[in-house]
């Protein structure tokens, strides 16, 4: 329902250039429609402060649907103006808003200028608005344990908080909290957002469901994640908002259900549509996610080349933090492919410590694990079992990622002591950790899609097992094997709907990937449809 505020039948162009600054948070396109028309009425009646808002609304809009260039054309003319005619609280709006494009267009010393800039403005008073900036700087940079304390002290700091800055505040705590491994708080902070999202419009709730399925993915709790990120993309869907953050986000949850080719394929649109944008931050995320899918399938060669890729963007627009992860990708392909060296090793060092230091916990242990599967095909057995024994120490944490690689890191451990019967006892507690994981799955096809993580368990078990010489163990590892390889080999399903649904969507996306090869063509309907089967078949 449009606002009355934005009417033409209200005379106070202010008063309407803000209310289209709510509703372009609820619907960028038309949103930027509204802030469009009181643009050239504000210049027409010479109305600064109403024209300064309304080019604020414009360029965020503009920010939403990933054109940059344009948004920062629009901020840059709001702020000359907003100077020129000596609107402080209106420039320093503008400088905050200006503030979050420039760091997602990588370059975060730009960003922090615009906020000291915003803060002289003021006369070195300072706002809920710019403290939540500052905030958001330090956590796109990838100091997440500073970042927290800025959001903490923020919530704290105000009795009374707009909804908007309320809102970002908890939606970014509960993300970062959810990186941390604080399930139980991140859980509830995102549960505040979608409150506080009822009174500001859809986006801001779908951004929070989003964020929630997430958090349920990090969890272990698929089929809650698998729901929320249908529910986010209806809303996204309904209010024609760009998908590509969504699908990103998705990607991580499909290489989880070993759907690598429909991961592979979400990754190559992300990248590919980026790479025509200005938007440094997000490509470097993309040329990650991408990395990490060619890195599950095998293709290792290609996975080096993208993570050198992500390790470049990333250095740009996030820093250190982020370009160790793109490190960590780099020298597992590296391992994997058996061309890793000694400076393989350095490299991976550094990149776990700066893992460490910004608070990325499942991220530093997967680094850890890598370095001890380094090292012990560099022969340093002894080394290696050590770091292996303290990865197995966080077995009982409750993010499902880390307690699977804290399982593996005992089976390891035992495997390389010749300790046989721990080597079985541990493979048993990661493949009944894996089961637990599938039984959380809503289909037989997605629980079979999951279990290409206990061959590695199931092989070092049976490996246990042949140096006992007793049938009955090695027929029983034997048989745990075959299950879980026979579970990657999936027998088209029976549920006519599925196999029909599942022909369309390849359909779809083969459609779609001679779409983006076609610079005259829309890739964006094959997209859509696309969307929308991949929901009618993982529901």
């Amino acid at each position: 329902m449009q606002s009355p505020e934005l009417t033409e039948a209200v005379p106070n162009l202010l008063i309407r250039a803000k209310a289209a600054w709510r509703l372009v948070r609820d619907s960028p396109q038309t949103g930027r429609a509204h802030a469009d028309t009181i643009v050239v009425a504000a210049r027409a009646q010479h109305d600064w402060p109403a024209l300064v808002a309304a080019l604020r609304a414009r360029g965020w809009a503009e920010r939403d649907v990933f054109r940059y260039d344009d948004a920062r054309r629009t901020l840059d003319e709001a702020a000359q103006i907003a100077t020129r005619h000596r609107l402080a609280e209106q420039l320093a709006a503008v400088l905050a808003t200006r503030a979050s494009l420039l760091l997602e267009t990588g370059a975060p010393a730009r960003a922090r200028r615009d906020i000291a800039r915003a803060r002289a403005a003021l006369d070195g008073r300072s706002t809920a608005d710019l403290d939540l900036q500052a905030a958001v700087i330090e956590d796109a940079s990838g100091d997440l344990v500073r970042a927290v304390e800025l959001y903490r002290g923020l919530l704290g700091r105000y009795r009374s908080l707009p909804g908007e800055t309320a809102w970002t505040a908890h939606n970014n705590l509960g993300v970062i909290l959810g990186q941390l491994g604080e399930v139980g708080p991140a859980e509830r902070h995102l549960t505040r957002a979608i409150d506080l999202s009822a009174s500001l419009g859809r986006s801001t709730r779908g951004f929070a469901v989003h964020n929630m399925a997430v958090l349920a993915a990090r969890a272990g709790h698929l089929t809650d994640a698998l729901r929320r990120f249908d529910e986010a993309e209806r809303i996204f869907t309904e209010i024609d908002f760009p998908l590509v953050e969504h699908y990103m986000e998705r990607i991580e949850v499909l290489v989880t259900l070993n759907l690598m080719r429909e991961a592979e394929a979400v990754a190559h649109r992300a990248v590919r549509g980026l790479t025509q944008l200005d938007g440094a931050l997000l490509l470097g995320e993309a040329q990650l996610a991408r990395a990490k899918v060619l890195l599950a399938r095998g293709a290792y060669s290609d996975a080096e080349q993208a993570a050198r890729d992500a390790a470049t963007a990333l250095t740009r627009s996030r820093g250190r933090p982020w370009k160790a992860n793109a490190d960590v990708v780099l020298v597992d392909a590296r391992v994997r492919a058996g061309t890793a060296n000694g400076h393989d090793m350095q490299r991976l060092s550094r990149a776990a410590a700066a893992l460490g230091d910004a608070g990325f916990l499942a991220e530093t242990l997967s680094a850890r694990l890598l370095g001890a599967r380094l090292a012990l095909a560099g022969g340093h057995t002894s080394r290696a079992v050590a770091e292996l024994d303290q990865i197995a120490a966080m077995a009982g944490s409750r993010i499902a990622l880390i307690r699977l690689v804290a399982r593996l890191a005992a089976t390891l451990s035992a495997h390389h002591r010749g300790d046989a019967p721990a080597t079985r006892r541990a493979a048993l507690s990661g493949l009944a950790e894996l089961e637990r994981l599938r039984g959380a799955l809503p289909t037989a096809e997605l629980r079979a899609r999951a279990s290409v993580h206990g061959v590695e368990l199931a092989s070092l078990g049976l490996g246990a097992a042949l140096s006992t010489r007793r049938s009955a163990d090695v027929f029983d590892w034997i048989e745990r094997g075959r299950q879980a390889s026979t579970l990657l080999n999936l027998r088209p399903p029976n549920d006519p709907e599925i196999a029909a649904a599942l022909a369309e969507l390849r359909e779809v996306t083969s459609q779609q990937r001679e779409a983006e090869d076609d610079l005259g063509s829309d890739p964006r309907l094959a997209l859509r449809a696309q969307a929308t089967l991949e929901a009618r078949v993982l529901r």
